[in-house]
């Protein structure tokens, strides 16, 4: 009997890009130095808050918010200078395993990946790393992909489902195919509104014609945000 032990070992990178940015306006003197400033008539921290959450208001704004155009990025009113650039990426759990593979059946295991960021210009999220592999042995990997799983054929890959805003990227947005070819896992055009959630499903299937052993990979995870 050939036992084929999968172990994955994951990293994450998250990446601010800001490209031609110029912060201006700030005001100083011999004592004092006021990086930004704001017309208003009022507000209040914690202004209204619950046991999941809280709200920061401001009152007398005329025009706030953001816009662009093909140069520059302007981020207008208070509650835009104090919440400054977001970006967050996490995966849970932080390794899997797939077990014994067999000829006859599928070998799958899934994580959540999170993913946050209010970059004007967008995100994407890409991987490096290869296929799963041991010494004198590989799994090979599905490219370019998407395609369906098939037992008793060596295949590894995965899928990415999930998201709103940002959203999964051809080949690895197919519920039911798989891919490892590289590229953008996801990616959205503008600011996400809120922490989104994603699940990648990977699998693994042999032909019997693979040593046996302990095949095992690594992957990083890089999310890259053009503010």
């Amino acid at each position: 009997m050939k036992k084929l032990t999968i172990i994955f070992l994951f990293s994450l990178i998250a990446l601010l890009l800001t490209s031609g940015v110029v912060l201006a306006a700030m005001t100083s003197g011999g004592g004092y130095q006021i990086w930004a400033d704001v017309i208003s008539v009022g507000g209040i921290e914690q202004a209204t808050s619950s046991g999941g959450f809280y709200l920061d208001d401001t009152l007398g704004e005329v025009i706030t918010g953001k816009s662009s155009s093909t140069n520059s990025n302007m981020g207008a009113g208070f509650q835009e200078m104090v919440k400054g650039n977001i970006l967050s990426l996490s995966i849970s759990p932080a390794s899997l395993s797939l077990g014994t593979l067999s000829k006859t059946s599928e070998s799958s295991a899934t994580h959540s990946l999170y993913l946050e960021c209010n970059a004007t210009s967008g995100v994407s999220v890409s991987f490096s790393g290869g296929t799963l592999a041991k010494s004198g042995g590989t799994i090979a990997p599905i490219s370019p992909g998407p395609t369906a799983s098939a037992p008793g054929t060596s295949q590894f890959g995965f899928n990415v489902i999930g998201g709103s805003s940002a959203a999964p990227q051809a080949p690895y947005n197919n519920p039911t195919q798989y891919a490892f070819s590289g590229g953008n896992l996801i990616s959205s055009a503008g600011p996400m509104g809120t922490q989104e959630s994603f699940t990648i499903k990977y699998i693994a299937n042999i032909s019997g014609a693979e040593p046996a052993g302990d095949y095992s990979t690594g992957i990083t995870y890089t999310a890259l945000a053009n503010f």
